[in-house]
């Protein structure tokens, strides 16, 4: 229906300012919640940013893997 024409790097600009609001989003989020340095809650962030994305290759991983077999 509609016609948008726009480039990949207006595409990845966009990508990058929601990216980069939703991670200071969370962050701030984190030291309201945890309510303790920002030194510690930078570590904790960070860790648990870890953990979600090695489950999340983890899963993608086993997904592939069991979709292969399943073919």
């Amino acid at each position: 229906m509609y016609n948008v024409d726009t480039s990949n790097a207006t595409i990845f600009w966009i990508g990058t300012a929601f990216f980069t609001w939703v991670t200071f989003y969370a962050y701030f989020s984190f030291l309201r919640v945890y309510n303790q340095g920002w030194v510690k809650t930078l570590f904790k962030f960070t860790l648990v940013g870890y953990v979600y994305f090695t489950a999340l290759l983890f899963l993608l991983a086993f997904e592939l893997y069991t979709s292969i077999l399943l073919f």
